[in-house]
């Protein structure tokens, strides 16, 4: 997944949104049904890598469109729909293996589920391929205008808008439109295409690259990113490694401070996912994402620091739970924030490029809490340890989140010029404004 996210995130700026999702989908469903016909241990191994790097790649992709196709008032409420079916799929999955895994007298054989669970991977890049267009913004950006207006289009027609068609004349592409007389049309030459959804396939491939993969990197920490990318990389990493850290050892640490039924607990720390889905989807457009991140990292901080407490003063299990799941509720939440905001942080030049890098950050976080955790949970069993660290994590993170700009409900930056522009005009008012004041008092 570390890999899936730092090379289809590069690869989505430069061919396409939409063709990087279909690819790293296909090749996480070919390669996950290729699992379930390993040989051997050694092959299993390839092919699971193989399709963790089709699964890190989706990630990128499947944000940055939907934070471009949908609107700027509703982008947290869609963004959070998305990140929600993270949990279904989880619990779809949990569901499958207890039916299919969890009965002994007739257990399905594991190959047979690895070949179910891989079946859903297919159907969404049917989806995709059928019904999710590429990017306008992603089009415009390139001057393809024809192509951004046809895709407009057509999410008109099926929203059932009506209204006077989308052209390269109107509000919504006039920025975009080219000075120099020439006309908009396609890189082949043509000026229409028979199929909204398969719009610029072959043109795309032969567009010159502006830019190389380095200088898309090197972007990522120009001055007026720079600060942006650090907070979110340290962010990504202290949520991946409190969240994944925790829940990949809450079974066995609630085995470890000797609680009655440890499965059904764990259990009810998985659910707790839905009251943070839900809390998101109401507030994220009124808060925005930095406040929502913020506030639900140190909230997690909060509730790891009391599960440490009422562990070490022998509290009721009930409390315990309680606080556990509270812990991943907000977690939840800030997973859903940190989503929309890395995708709304970045231009359109290095948008997927941005997310993959963070993305990457996020999976060596979760890979560095598995080896702390993993010595901390013993034996012998250090629960008030790894809950101090957990909560450390999450304050730093939550911390951290209050140096990203805040681009809630606002039209997302097309370029790093765009936002140098807007920072120079930003400084020009606040040097305006206190001149005006200086003015002021000396009168």
């Amino acid at each position: 997944m570390f890999v899936g996210g730092l090379f289809f995130g590069s690869l989505s700026d430069h061919v396409g949104r939409r063709k990087s999702l279909l690819y790293s989908l296909l090749l996480n469903g070919v390669f996950a049904l290729l699992s379930a016909m390993a040989p051997n241990i050694y092959a299993l191994i390839i092919f699971r890598t193989c399709a963790g790097i089709g699964i890190g790649g989706t990630v990128p992709a499947m944000f940055t469109l939907c934070s471009e196709h949908v609107p700027a008032n509703r982008r947290g409420f869609y963004v959070t729909i998305v990140a929600a079916y993270w949990m279904v799929g989880s619990v779809f999955t949990a569901g499958l293996a207890w039916f299919m895994l969890g009965r002994p007298e007739d257990a399905y054989s594991w190959r047979t589920f690895a070949a179910v669970v891989s079946l859903p991977t297919f159907a969404c890049w049917l989806l995709t391929y059928r019904y999710v267009p590429e990017s306008a913004q992603f089009f415009a950006r390139r001057r393809l205008l024809t192509d951004a207006e046809l895709v407009v289009n057509h999410i008109r027609t099926i929203n059932g808008s009506g209204g006077i068609p989308t052209t390269e004349t109107t509000a919504l592409l006039s920025p975009y439109q080219v000075t120099d007389g020439s006309k908009n049309s396609l890189v082949d030459g043509t000026t229409s295409v028979s199929d909204p959804l398969l719009i610029s396939e072959g043109g795309m491939e032969i567009q010159t690259l502006r830019t190389t993969l380095s200088m898309s990197y090197g972007m990522l920490l120009d001055p007026v990113l720079r600060g942006t990318t650090l907070s979110l990389l340290l962010s990504w990493f202290c949520l991946s490694f409190g969240s994944y850290g925790l829940a990949t050892w809450i079974t066995v640490l609630y085995k470890r401070i000797g609680l009655a039924d440890p499965f059904a607990n764990a259990f009810i720390y998985a659910v707790a996912n839905l009251p943070g889905n839900v809390l998101t989807a109401l507030l994220m457009d009124r808060l925005g994402g930095r406040r929502i991140l913020a506030i639900c990292m140190l909230l997690s901080a909060g509730c790891a620091t009391g599960f440490a407490y009422a562990n070490s003063s022998a509290s009721g299990a009930a409390a315990i739970v309680l606080l556990a799941s509270g812990f991943n509720a907000f977690s939840t939440a800030g997973w859903n924030a940190i989503d929309l905001m890395s995708a709304e942080s970045f231009p359109t030049d290095v948008r997927t490029t941005g997310m993959g890098v963070l993305s990457s950050a996020g999976r060596a976080g979760s890979v560095v809490a598995q080896f702390v955790n993993g010595y901390l949970v013993g034996p012998p069993v250090h629960v008030t340890l790894l809950l101090a660290i957990t909560a450390s994590m999450m304050l730093l993170g939550s911390a951290s989140s209050v140096f990203v700009r805040d681009y809630s409900n606002k039209t997302l930056p097309e370029s790093v010029e765009e936002m140098r522009a807007q920072v120079r005009q930003k400084e020009g008012e606040m040097q305006g404004n206190t001149t005006l004041k200086i003015l002021a008092t000396s009168k």
